[in-house]
């Protein structure tokens, strides 16, 4: 088992970052959130992309998926390999930060993951 630490890349495109702010309120609110990796072999700018998704659960079910982003290239590069092998790559933990640079008149907020394969 090894655990892998990365941040969450392409935070500040398509509107991700209201849902990484709407992400942040529910989970002070004391939803469950929960974020998974799902491969993106249709991705025309890297054949390896990982898709980063929030899932709010109630209960077993889930009631909600948004994407905050992608794995970095880099690391999709391997955990892409692991994940088209069948290895099951899971995201043991994750934390949204907020960073000192704006878009807009608003703070960006990133997503560090903690990743884990068996």
């Amino acid at each position: 088992m090894a655990n892998i630490k990365t941040k969450v890349a392409g935070v500040t495109f398509e509107n991700r970052q209201s849902y990484i702010i709407g992400i942040q309120k529910a989970m002070e609110s004391g939803k469950d959130i929960d974020m998974v990796l799902v491969r993106d072999m249709r991705n025309k700018a890297d054949s390896n992309a990982v898709k980063v998704l929030a899932r709010w659960k109630e209960g077993q079910a889930v009631v909600k998926r948004t994407q905050v982003g992608f794995l970095p290239k880099e690391v999709a590069a391997n955990i892409a390999g692991l994940m088209d092998t069948g290895i099951f790559v899971s995201v043991k933990g994750f934390e949204i930060k907020t960073g000192s640079l704006k878009k807009g008149n608003t703070l960006v907020r990133g997503v560090k993951l903690v990743l884990e394969h068996k």
